[in-house]
């Protein structure tokens, strides 16, 4: 079923809650208001059938609701009228939001020599042209792709982000880490050595594995952006 509240609402009920479709034609307050109006005029019906609090998903569609616009939203429909927000979409990005993702998309590129006490802290992949010595470190929010010597540290997806991998011709570091996953090099046991790849596996293990064999755990790395 579907209601028009004037002309910048719609609201829907779903068998997961409400969703409030909010088109970008108006000012924010006067969207409040019509939200607040109309949503008043029904608000006997706005119950749940078993007396829990309803979802309601917020569809912003090309507008840009800000945060402080987010937040007096959300209290109105949560102090007036008992409704939580579950989500809240929107089809356009803030600038830094999508300065953000742009970064993790790109590959920076680099070829020198990491030396011993230098600290590279980046965005988004990293691809290095040479070694990283011992007492050099290398972080980054994405993955790390050494054609070189890895001796030092490397920290990738130090933002969380589990699915970075970490690649070296030849892999003797003094630590890996993914996201908050460390791993030292064993007391007794080398390091493979050539060609190969860190990743955190099903498990949440740090693992190593032949360079050859990233693509099956990690597909992605695979893909076309095209």
């Amino acid at each position: 079923m579907t209601k028009q509240l004037q002309q910048h609402v719609t609201l829907k009920g779903t068998k997961e809650g409400l969703q409030l479709q909010l088109d970008d034609q108006c000012t924010f307050e006067v969207l409040l208001k019509e939200v607040e109006d109309k949503l008043s005029e029904q608000k006997e019906q706005l119950t749940s059938p078993k007396g829990e609090r309803l979802q309601v998903k917020v569809d912003a569609g090309y507008r840009y609701l800000k945060e402080g616009q987010q937040e007096a939203l959300t209290a109105m429909l949560q102090d007036t009228f008992h409704i939580d927000v579950a989500e809240v979409r929107s089809n356009v990005i803030s600038r830094t939001q999508a300065e953000a993702a742009r970064k993790e998309d790109h590959v920076i590129r680099m070829a020198r020599v990491i030396r011993s006490g230098q600290v590279l802290e980046l965005e988004g992949d990293v691809l290095i042209v040479g070694d990283i010595n011992p007492g050099a470190v290398v972080k980054t929010t994405g993955s790390i792709f050494v054609l070189g010597s890895l001796k030092g540290v490397a920290h990738a997806g130090c933002n969380g982000n589990v699915r970075a991998v970490i690649c070296a011709s030849f892999m003797d570091p003094a630590q890996l880490r993914i996201a908050h996953i460390v791993r030292h090099p064993p007391e007794e046991e080398e390091w493979r050595g050539m060609f190969e790849s860190a990743f955190v596996n099903d498990e949440g293990t740090l693992v190593l594995e032949r360079g050859q064999k990233l693509g099956f755990f990690r597909p992605e790395l695979a893909e076309d952006d095209d």
